[in-house]
């Protein structure tokens, strides 16, 4: 497995250690605010099913924000009409992501290319015969469909090594030869670990998925080794975003290999923000040259205990980070700094200042803060060196401040298909 993606990046190196596996490093500083590192596809997606017609297949777009279209009571979507299941904003997305518009000389694609990804004859196929298990949450088929998006691209994927157009051709037919080993090289960057799993009923749910993936492919008389089903159901799991529609409701599931290489603290110094179908890495502090960049994987306002128990039984590792070893009131004020203060809604985001604005605002509920409020934090944080902590560089809180956090502030819809990752 290579990393080109992450050598290409100057800014940013991916090292290894005994203790704490593979990580990503700053090679320089960074300041608050900066982007650290871009995505730019996802290397496989599904939608809640009862939000397929109203998200793009291709560039993520909400149905609620082609207002033209309701305006002019036109059609809001193309569907593909094999399935009827996959669905597209307009006729540039259909073209760029349906099986139909492609022809021999594009159907395969480049595995290490994200963005050729498209919805191919055999994922339409699988579709189209799948059954809504009974018994499964929507955001566990979900993850089923993610999973089903990314095998099925197995049989177009051209090969490095292979440079003869009548391989290429027979890579389809002869797609269980190889389609194993593309599987185990590709996403051998994510952390897996089916036997690490300590719940019984966590186990069982995965086998169970297992299965309803394995028999989808049989059905179409294209078979995949369960044991590689079984490793990327665990895969997903632990590394896969929430694709969020607001601060409440998660749209879908996405895999985003390159983002998934960050480690977790309870202390982040960077966060994700959604564009689309792309996402952007930002530092939400100052990041000192050679400090690991990390991201949270849940909701940072939750007491130490629940953050524990929560990354121990939804991504089986305990937490080992400054703020979960240490009790230092610093930590915690600069953390105040930085999560979304909406009075409104119960958010776990973090605020950032975008590119060109003078108001920072939630990469979440997209709530903005006042410039008052701005004024008063910015002036205490700049008054704290981030990894200098002394009980000499509290933030001047009080309970009646506008950003002091509350008991109120949870966000208890995530679970283990759910993730939090921020």
């Amino acid at each position: 497995m290579d990393y080109k993606f992450i050598e290409s990046e100057s800014s940013i190196e991916l090292v290894s250690s005994v203790d704490k596996g593979r990580y990503i490093l700053s090679k320089d500083a960074k300041k608050r605010n900066e982007v650290i590192f871009t995505v730019e596809h996802p290397y496989c997606f599904a939608f809640e099913p009862y939000l397929v017609k109203q998200v793009c297949s291709v560039c993520f777009a909400y149905l609620e924000t082609r207002k033209q279209l309701a305006n002019n009571k036109q059609k809001q979507y193309i569907a593909c009409t094999g399935c009827d299941k996959v669905f597209y904003c307009s006729q540039r997305c259909y073209q760029q992501g349906h099986h139909s518009q492609r022809n021999e000389s594009n159907r395969f694609i480049d595995i290490t290319s994200p963005h050729q990804h498209y919805h191919t004859t055999l994922e339409c196929l699988i579709l189209r015969n799948l059954q809504q298990p009974a018994g499964l949450a929507f955001h566990h088929i979900t993850e089923l469909n993610m999973i089903i998006n990314y095998l099925s691209l197995t049989p177009y994927i051209k090969l490095v090594n292979n440079n003869n157009n009548n391989n290429n051709n027979n890579n389809e037919n002869n797609s269980n030869s190889n389609s194993n080993t593309i599987i185990k090289d590709r996403m051998s960057v994510l952390v897996g670990g089916f036997d690490n799993i300590v719940n019984k009923d966590d186990k069982k749910l995965i086998r169970r998925m297992t299965g309803i993936v394995k028999k989808a492919f049989s059905n179409v008389n294209y078979e995949v080794e369960e044991s590689d089903i079984l490793e990327l159901l665990t895969m997903s799991t632990r590394n896969c975003f929430g694709l969020w529609k607001n601060y409440e409701e998660c749209f879908g599931l996405a895999i985003y290999l390159e983002a998934s290489l960050f480690n977790h603290s309870c202390y982040p110094n960077a966060a994700r923000v959604q564009r689309g179908r792309s996402i952007d890495i930002i530092a939400i502090r100052d990041i000192e040259p050679n400090e690991e960049i990390c991201i949270s994987y849940l909701n940072i306002t939750n007491g130490s205990h629940e953050r524990k128990d929560h990354l121990k039984n939804n991504y089986l590792f305990d937490c080992v980070c400054i703020r979960c070893t240490q009790t230092n009131p610093d930590i915690e004020n600069i953390v105040r700094s930085f999560i979304c203060r909406n009075p409104r809604v119960k958010c776990s985001g973090y605020l950032y200042l975008p590119q060109g604005s003078d108001s920072r605002q939630c990469n979440f509920c997209q709530w903005k803060e006042s410039s008052e409020i701005k004024r008063i934090i910015l002036n205490s944080i700049n008054n704290v060196k981030p990894n200098s902590f002394t009980n000499e560089s509290k933030l001047p809180l009080n309970d009646s401040s506008p950003y002091t956090p509350t008991d109120e502030k949870t966000n208890n819809v995530a679970t283990r298909f759910l993730p939090e990752r921020e």
